[in-house]
This record gives C-alpha cells, structure tokens and sequence, in this order.
C-alpha cells in the first residue's frame, strides 16, 4: 500500500479506543496538576463547575449512540 492510499483510507476507531483515549487523558491531566505546580495553578483559576460544563458539552456525545455497524459490513 501506497502513501497516498494510506492518507486517504478511511481511519475507525472502537468505542472501547474512544472511551480509553478519554479516561487517559483525563488521568494525565490530573497526574499533571500534581506534578506542576503551575499547571495546578493555571487549571484551577476557573471554578469546578465550568469543568463540569465542558464535560458534559464535549464529552457525552463521545458516549452516545454508535452508528450502525451492519451497513458498512455489508458494503
């Protein structure tokens, strides 16, 4: 396989990918805040709850349904 085929295929990820993408990120985020003092700072001059928002705005979406699978097996 070419370099111009493997740009242009298609790239799939599993929801169990997406889901541990998800939780690494969020853990090195919070390993981050503990090791940098800094970062602590600067991660917490906003209140919890705008965390919370931006969770829930960006982050559920990412959990909700999965597109039929079935449709593209049979093509």
């Amino acid at each position: 396989m070419g370099i111009r085929q493997r740009l242009q295929r298609q790239i799939t990820i599993t929801v169990l990918q997406r889901q541990s993408i998800i939780i690494v990120t969020m853990l090195t985020t919070l390993c981050a805040m503990n090791a940098w003092p800094r970062f602590h700072s600067d991660a917490m001059s906003l209140a919890w709850y705008w965390y919370l928002i931006l969770v829930l705005v960006f982050g559920l979406p990412l959990f909700g349904k999965r597109p039929d699978q079935s449709a593209a097996r049979r093509s």
